[in-house]
């Protein structure tokens, strides 16, 4: 599994850099134009990258990886099969102890690498999602008219009204509805999404998250009637913090990230 993650880390870098598929490449120009990526962003910094750009244009982007893990696949081997160090002592029956744990040692740090890539991603991911719902509260403040703000009320009064105990999985989408409703008061398709990603989170945690679900709720649709678009942005952005944070207490061993804050 390292190595497959490794993999993923020489396509995102080739994504990144300045060849295009129209190019006649060698496999040299490849490494050399994946290396120059690394070094000028790092690996975080190329999966951070790849991330903004399937946000931004996704239909483009997914092309452009498919390429780019192809390319990638061609120009440093498959790395499943890549030999590690001391190879050609073990096929030769010299394996010693050094060679063996420089072995470990490699993989344990290929291991490292692919999983801060990994969670690099995620958190890039979850901090654009969390910026693009904020700022649809404070510009839903704007745009908010009489009826917007009774199909708000409507929508939180009747997720309010299920039990959590017997009907979480229908509360859950209750409480998501509210980020479909936001979309249609900014006027913008591409935050309904924010809707079904809430709704797998509450999901998660499950019913524990009612309580703190509905004080929120509540409070985003006072900031909301009050026109106060800085203090919607607010809460959003604590609401969809603290949800995350009890969603990564929920995993199997999950622990909160040293420093994360509640609020």
């Amino acid at each position: 599994m390292a190595y497959l993650s490794i993999g993923a880390v020489w396509a995102d870098a080739v994504f990144v850099s300045g060849l295009q598929r129209r190019d006649e490449l060698s496999a040299g120009q490849v490494r050399q134009a994946a290396g120059a990526a690394i070094r000028a962003f790092g690996c975080s910094g190329c999966a951070g990258r790849v991330a903004q750009e399937f946000g931004d244009h996704p239909e483009t982007a997914v092309t452009r990886m498919r390429w780019a893990r192809a390319v990638a696949r061609e120009a440093f081997g498959d790395p499943a099969l890549e030999a590690g160090p001391g190879a050609t002592a073990r096929a030769a029956g010299r394996s010693s102890p050094d060679a063996r744990w420089a072995d470990v040692r490699l993989t344990r740090g290929r291991a490292a690498s692919a999983n801060l890539v990994r969670l690099g991603r995620e958190r890039l991911m979850e901090e654009g999602m969390i910026q693009a719902q904020a700022m649809a509260a404070r510009i839903a403040c704007a745009r908010m008219t009489v009826l917007h703000l009774t199909e708000l009320h409507d929508n939180v009064e009747r997720a309010c009204g299920l039990a959590a105990r017997f009907q979480w999985d229908c509360k859950a989408v209750a409480h998501a509805e509210m980020f479909s409703l936001l979309a249609e008061v900014v006027d913008d398709p591409l935050l309904t999404g924010g809707a079904g990603y809430v709704r797998e989170l509450m999901l998660a945690v499950g019913r524990a998250a009612d309580g703190m679900i509905i004080s929120s709720r509540r409070r985003l649709l006072a900031h909301l009637r009050a026109g106060d678009g800085e203090g919607a942005a607010l809460e959003m952005e604590r609401h969809l913090r603290v949800l995350l944070f009890m969603w990564r207490l929920a995993l199997p061993g999950g622990q909160p990230d040293v420093g994360e804050a509640l609020t």
